[in-house]
């Protein structure tokens, strides 16, 4: 028996579509709101079938990979394992600032 992830990233989901317009009202985490939803809409979350694809890709593989990840997001996200940690600490402080260090 084989078992594989599909390891997804932003897809166009209602849970998503919430998380894009949803935040209360003076969060701390505004400015990285806003990034993230500036990148999401900028380029658009893939719809479900992309995700349902890769899901029939796994199934079908004679040899299955161990994880699938479908979306920049995500593929991104296994990236930032790679960094060091001074690096993603950096790169999650960009994200998070709001402009004022």
């Amino acid at each position: 028996m084989h078992v594989s992830l599909i390891e997804p990233g932003f897809i166009d989901t209602p849970m998503v579509s919430i998380a894009l317009t949803t935040l209360p009202a003076g969060s701390r985490f505004e400015a990285a709101h806003a990034t993230v939803r500036r990148a999401i809409t900028m380029r658009g979350p893939l719809g479900p079938d992309a995700v349902a694809r890769t899901v029939r890709r796994a199934l079908s593989a004679r040899t299955p990979q161990r994880r699938y990840r479908v979306g920049v997001e995500a593929v991104a996200a296994r990236a930032a394992f790679l960094l060091p940690s001074a690096a993603l600490d950096m790169v999650a402080h960009v994200v998070v600032s709001d402009g004022r260090g």
